[in-house]
């Protein structure tokens, strides 16, 4: 088994592999080095046998094919090396029916393996006319040795030799058309694994881009549905904005104007954010930083929405640690954690972040002690399978922040992971790589 694999790796780095080379040239590579091998087996044989003419003129295709293999080889000069090793092969027959006994020597065989050769690395359209060259060729030798026999080598000094002769010739003809053979076969069986290769990535894709399209459409409406709700209850607020109200609910009214404004922002950030990495994927740029610096310098963006439900926000737990992290996802990812916490999170409840470090890995910790979620809910979390949820004040979501979350920390190489029970609250935690 070892002995055939290593043959095997020879013969590739011989005639080259399918990741460089079409089929075809492959098989033009395959035919020279075959060519080659039984050529030289007939000129010995020829030696042997006292037929030096025809000994002489095999070695001169040997080289000729040497050649031939080379540009088509490493120089990868197809089209000339089939059209020259067509012209040589006829110009080599011809002679070989002179110096070979004519119609009484084995030379026929070659006519038809030469034709089999042809046809096995020529494009099909010139099929007909290989065919029609070949025969008028044939016919004309023979023609010619009708009319002037004289031209022509006699026949065999003895029978032994004819004998012998022509055994050789029919077993490297035999030879000959069993490489070729298995060579398309085997030409075949690629070409359709490849078919079959392709036809199955086309069918995952049709599959995901379908899915894709069914993702798109039921985020899309979702989407419209929940930003339609905000944008009519800040008409509402505008609208008593524009009539006499007491001073104490115009606080009220513009907590309540900057809390939908957020939220629909944060939903149309997201959304933006998504579309963006499915049409154009998402350009990581990664680099060394302190992660609790860059949660303390935008956690005050949402003190004031936490401080609206009489939320407390807990850091004291939060450590400096170096991660290598693309800066903007890991944001992205602190703005959504801490906008769900807060949104499931109970008036006069409390949010805890921590920041640790533990192996090669950064873990950050978002836990709140709010509503919590059921095992079912936690299966679809991270996906857009998810139905649209509310907060603790009504807050409404699709899901698309936690999508952005899982998307964003696996491309950096990371984790994310929930923990949850139902009125018991929640824990995210984040792992990302250490700097």
């Amino acid at each position: 088994m070892r002995s055939d694999n290593r043959l095997k790796r020879v013969w590739v780095e011989l005639v080259g592999e399918s990741a460089e080379f079409r089929n075809v040239n492959i098989a033009v590579n395959s035919i020279c080095v075959i060519t080659c091998g039984l050529l030289f087996i007939m000129m010995v044989s020829d030696l042997m046998l006292g037929l030096y003419e025809v000994s002489a003129i095999v070695g001169g295709l040997i080289l000729i094919n040497a050649i031939l293999f080379y540009f088509s080889r490493y120089k990868k000069k197809y089209n000339p090396v089939i059209l020259i090793y067509t012209i040589v092969s006829y110009i080599a027959l011809g002679l070989s029916f002179v110096f070979n006994f004519g119609i009484n020597g084995p030379t026929v065989l070659g006519f038809f393996l030469t034709f089999l050769l042809l046809v096995a690395i020529v494009k099909r359209k010139y099929h007909l006319s290989i065919a029609i060259v070949h025969t008028a060729f044939l016919v004309a030798l023979y023609f010619a040795e009708y009319v002037l026999p004289h031209w022509f080598i006699g026949g065999y000094s003895s029978d032994l030799i004819r004998i012998a002769d022509w055994s050789i010739a029919y077993m490297i003809c035999l030879a000959f058309t069993y490489f070729i053979v298995m060579f398309l076969r085997d030409s075949y069986k690629r070409e359709r694994i490849l078919a079959q290769q392709q036809a199955m990535d086309i069918t995952e894709q049709n599959e995901r881009l379908k899915n894709l399209i069914a993702e798109k459409d039921k985020l899309f409406s979702l989407i419209s549905h929940d930003i339609a709700s905000p944008l009519t209850l800040i008409q509402g607020y505008l609208e008593m904005l524009g009539d006499d109200i007491p001073a104490d609910q115009q606080r009220e009214v513009r907590e309540g104007l900057l809390s939908l404004t957020r939220r629909t922002s944060d939903m149309l950030v997201n959304m933006l954010t998504w579309s963006k990495s499915q049409m154009k994927g998402v350009k990581i740029n990664t680099q060394s930083f302190n992660v609790n610096e860059l949660l303390q310098k935008n956690l005050p963006l949402y003190h004031s929405i936490a401080e609206a439900k009489d939320i407390r926000i807990d850091t004291s737990a939060c450590n400096d640690v170096i991660i290598h992290a693309d800066e903007e996802m890991t944001k992205a990812i602190f703005r959504n954690l801490l906008s769900n916490a807060i949104k499931f999170t109970p008036s006069d409840g409390e949010i805890r972040l921590a920041i640790e470090r533990n192996g090669s890995l950064c873990y950050i910790h978002v836990s709140d002690n709010g509503i919590g979620m059921s095992p079912e809910k936690q299966k679809e979390l991270f996906t857009l399978n998810s139905k649209a949820t509310y907060g603790t004040h009504n807050e409404t979501g699709v899901g698309l922040g936690l999508v952005l979350c899982k998307e964003f920390a696996e491309l950096q190489k990371g984790i994310i992971r929930v923990e949850s029970a139902e009125n018991e609250g929640s824990r995210f935690t984040v792992g990302l790589p250490l700097g």
